[in-house]
C-alpha cells in the first residue's frame, strides 16, 4: 500500500495500518508515547468504514481488497466491503 506523509515544521503525519500501530505500541519505551499510540489504536479499532462498488467495477474492488477491506455482502449499489484486520 502506498503511504503519504504530511509534514510541517513541527509535525509529521504518516498513516499506519492496525498492525503497524500494534507494533509501535509494543516497542515504544516512553510511557506517554505508548499511551498515545494505544489511544490511537483503540480509536482505529472502533472505526466502522465501509465501501461499495458497482458490480462490474473489478478495479475498485481490487483496490479495496489490497488496502485492508474484505467483502461483506451486497449493498444498495453493489458489493459491500468493510475494513478488516
Amino acid at each position: 500500500m502506498n503511504h503519504f506523509v504530511i509534514e510541517s515544521e513541527r509535525l509529521c503525519i504518516s498513516p499506519k495500518s492496525i498492525e503497524e500501530m500494534e507494533a509501535l505500541c509494543n516497542i515504544e519505551a516512553d510511557p506517554e508515547l505508548k499511551k498515545a499510540y494505544s489511544e490511537m489504536l483503540n480509536a482505529m479499532l472502533k472505526l466502522n468504514i465501509t465501501a461499495q462498488t458497482e458490480p462490474d467495477n473489478t478495479i475498485s474492488q481490487t483496490v479495496l481488497l489490497k488496502n485492508g477491506f474484505f467483502r461483506d455482502g451486497y449493498g444498495d449499489e453493489g458489493p459491500l466491503y468493510k475494513v478488516g484486520r
